[in-house]
């Protein structure tokens, strides 16, 4: 940033100017985050949630996302429990349908209300298959194979080829398959194979939630897709040195990341940020679409 200033329109600007500014920024950027937060507790859209490892002055922190078709709401904490789920969408979730992995920390959810990532669950058989015990590997094929005829049909609802009500049908002898299997698995010799498929069968309710709501996707690849890019910056950066890094880091990339679901400028919309930051007479602009 100091060579871009100096090159482009010639300031001479010292290193402790740029962080000041920035933390001037970060400032500026609170009414929206704030606003955001807010609405990401009311929110009754799918939300997918998901969490990344993430580093501050050479410690250990994770960063998280919660997202919906419109909105992201990011946080870096140093904890990667239950507190920080109930802290992005509320201790409810908003009466929202959640679609995470099967990490402990979103436990908290009602099973009726989450979604399982099926692009997980696909993996997950996949490592049952490449497993030394026979059985299991059967058994790991077998769900992969149905998981598979299962996306080949949502992907037929997606391009309006089928009808939701023609993929419930479909989905009815398809689920018991899953199920005898996963009862087959449960019984399995292979030890981390029976302990997949006995906690799929406690929780199965939540592999098919997708299909009884409408505007839940079976995947949380979306997800996974907006926090790609925070991936790629701590890889560069190695992550932020301060508290006040954190803060920046999280407003920034929640910003960034809602405008561009909405499909609206990222610059314009800092711009009037920080003018409404300098501005008595100027409110700051609004993330909610």
């Amino acid at each position: 940033i100091q060579q871009l200033l100096a090159d482009f329109f010639g300031l001479k600007v010292s290193l402790g100017a740029i962080v000041d500014m920035q933390a001037r920024v970060t400032s500026a950027m609170a009414p929206a985050v704030d606003e955001l937060r807010a609405e990401m507790h009311r929110t009754t859209a799918p939300t997918g949630m998901d969490e990344t490892g993430w580093r501050q002055a050479g410690e250990r922190r994770w960063l998280w996302i919660a997202i919906t078709d419109a909105l992201a709401l990011f946080a870096v904490r140093d904890s990667r429990g239950g507190k920080v789920v109930q802290e992005l969408v509320g201790d409810e979730a908003g009466g929202r349908v959640i679609v995470t992995d099967r990490w402990s920390a979103y436990h908290q959810v009602p099973l009726a209300r989450r979604q399982f990532c099926w692009s997980h669950l696909l993996r997950d058989f996949l490592k049952m298959a490449d497993a030394p015990d026979e059985e299991a590997k059967r058994l790991g094929s077998g769900l992969f194979q149905l998981g598979t005829q299962m996306f080949r049909w949502w992907h037929q609802v997606r391009a309006g080829d089928l009808t939701r009500k023609g993929f419930r049908d479909l989905l009815k002898p398809l689920k018991a398959w899953v199920v005898a299997c996963l009862h087959r698995g449960a019984a399995c010799a292979h030890a981390k194979t029976a302990g997949t498929c006995r906690e799929l069968l406690k929780k199965q309710v939540a592999m098919w939630t997708f299909a009884r709501v409408e505007g839940v996707e079976p995947t949380n690849n979306h997800t996974e897709r907006a926090l790609r890019s925070a991936v790629i910056w701590r890889k560069i950066s190695l992550g932020t040195q301060s508290d006040t890094g954190a803060r920046f880091v999280e407003r920034i990339l929640s910003i960034a990341t809602s405008l561009q679901r909405q499909g609206r400028s990222v610059y314009d919309f800092l711009f009037d940020t920080v003018q409404a930051r300098f501005s008595a007479s100027r409110s700051p602009p609004s993330l909610l679409p």
